[in-house]
């Protein structure tokens, strides 16, 4: 017991930086000082863990096409891809749009069943990707995605706007919406 309290008296001269210069101990101790406790301070509450591994999510850019003609929009849909948070899940940036996989896997309809083979393919948990077309009347439509392994859709969102300045200030709101399992 003497050695805790000599142990817990040293960090405390340490703490207060009594160990920087000489001191001069008291001539008489004063009965009221109360003894330094050897006892652990209470602990900070901790976060709990997550309960289970954090789901990957195979984030996909635009294609190739949409970027041609819709630049600035393009990027900023794949930037705000990058910067989703799905609940949950880590992202990872595949090098590659969600048609070319499904070119490669010989999968090319938007169905349940293709894109539960593209996420195969990639090893991951969910896909969130974006498309861009024309609309009938030409305009940006975007749609962005977010799917389960298994081919599920867990969040989905679209637009149709005038412009290519329109669509851009908004395809934020519409990834956020998709990642977040909105519809």
């Amino acid at each position: 017991m003497g050695r805790v309290i000599l142990i817990a008296a040293a960090i405390l001269v340490a703490a207060c930086g009594g160990g920087s210069k000489a001191q001069t101990p008291d001539p008489e101790p004063q009965a009221s000082q109360e003894p330094v406790s050897a006892e652990p301070a209470a602990a900070e509450p901790v976060a709990p863990e997550p309960a289970g591994p954090a789901k990957k999510v195979a984030v996909m850019p635009a294609d190739a096409a949409a970027a041609k003609r819709w630049p600035k929009l393009s990027a900023a849909l794949d930037q705000a891809l990058l910067d989703a948070r799905v609940e949950g899940g880590v992202g990872r940036a595949s090098k590659v749009p969600i048609d070319v996989v499904q070119i490669s896997i010989e999968c090319v309809e938007p169905t349940a069943k293709c894109y539960e083979a593209v996420a195969t393919s990639l090893d991951v948990d969910q896909l969130l990707f974006a498309k861009i077309d024309a609309a009938a009347d030409g305009r940006a439509r975007v749609k962005v995605t977010r799917t389960a392994r298994d081919g599920s859709v867990l969040g989905e969102a679209e637009g149709t706007y005038d412009s290519e300045d329109a669509a851009t200030s908004k395809v934020k709101g519409l990834v956020d919406r998709a990642a977040g399992g909105g519809s």
